[in-house]
């Protein structure tokens, strides 16, 4: 079972493009499945269609998912890059309220 066929049939699946991503989870799909699978070498390759349909719908499902943690560390990074000006623009403007108590 080649990554490549799983891949291909990724990108039909999901009609995304970004290669690094499906080409991780079609990887992660073809490992899960490889190891789970009690059979010969003839009856892999006698089943090589199924079985890249198979691992091209498990990786398909685990989308979503990757989606949502991509999305989660791209809004940290910003977070993170933006907190240093935030807190010296908070550090300028400092609350005097606090000094009439």
């Amino acid at each position: 079972m080649e990554i490549r066929n799983v891949l291909e049939r990724l990108k039909l699946l999901t009609n995304d493009d970004r290669e690094d991503l499906l080409l991780m989870l079609s990887g992660d799909a073809v490992q899960r499945l490889k190891a789970r699978l009690c059979c010969t070498v003839e009856e892999e390759n006698a089943h090589e269609e199924a079985l890249c349909a198979a691992a091209a719908a498990q990786a398909a499902y685990q989308l979503p998912s990757a989606n949502l943690q991509t999305d989660l560390r791209l809004t940290l990074t910003k977070y993170l890059k933006n907190m240093t000006a935030l807190t010296e623009r908070s550090l300028l403007f400092q609350n005097r309220r606090k000094e009439w108590l």
